[in-house]
């Protein structure tokens, strides 16, 4: 628990550094996603993350929240989007303002994102 307290308190150090870049930043969000998906489909992950992250960071969008948990996802950061995940499906029960779009993605990452950690844990085990 302390482990993902951590994690949580690294995350959010992150944030802020990214809201203070993305302000610095002239670019607009739309231009941000657009350069991510852009480095998505090049294959790369992490930097992809970065640039919707940025974008979030100027306007909290839920579907620009999906693209950077996509990102986490692709990049192997499977406990993060884990508990990502599982924060998105309790504030999904509280708000009914997540487009019917929105809701279909998040489903999707949560049933690949629990694959993915099933076939981690499994080579885990094989290993020891």
């Amino acid at each position: 628990l302390k482990a993902v307290r951590r994690k949580l308190d690294e995350a959010e150090g992150q944030c802020k550094a990214r809201r203070a870049e993305a302000k610095e930043d002239k670019r607009s969000p739309e231009e941000l996603v657009r350069l991510g998906l852009e480095t998505n489909r090049q294959g790369d992950p992490r930097t992809a993350y970065r640039y919707f992250s940025s974008a979030y960071a100027i306007e909290s969008k839920t579907s620009t929240f999906l693209s950077m948990l996509n990102m986490k996802l692709k990049a192997g950061s499977l406990p993060l989007v884990e508990l990502i995940l599982r924060k998105f499906d309790a504030a999904l029960d509280r708000d009914a303002r997540v487009a019917p779009g929105e809701a279909d993605v998040f489903v999707r990452k949560r049933s690949e994102t629990s694959d993915a950690l099933g076939r981690m844990r499994a080579a885990q085990l094989a290993a020891v």
